[in-house]
């Protein structure tokens, strides 16, 4: 069985940055982020663009083009809420 270590409040913070995709690691398509964290919150429109600016190293104007062309979109997957979500994954 592992042995815990402690960890510091600073490495944990870090590790959730890492793990919600807000240390991206280069610029990445839009849909990427959307995919990794299955679904985001997307009720309000500007916020949902810049969740997901943030999240691929892009501006909002290509996570913009990224739901005009169909990549990532927004509905209600869950909860009567609207997020952003990949086509595949809206069933």
């Amino acid at each position: 069985m592992a042995s815990a270590r402690e960890v510091d409040r600073g490495e944990v913070a870090l590790l959730r940055l890492v793990a919600h995709g807000l240390a991206p690691d280069g610029p990445r398509d839009p849909a990427a982020p959307v995919r990794h964290l299955l679904a985001l919150q997307g009720q309000d429109l500007p916020g949902a663009l810049r969740s997901v600016a943030l999240r691929c190293g892009r501006d909002t104007a290509a996570v913009a083009d990224a739901f005009d062309a169909g990549h990532v979109v927004r509905t209600w997957p869950m909860r009567g809420t609207l997020h952003v979500v990949t086509p595949g994954d809206v069933r």
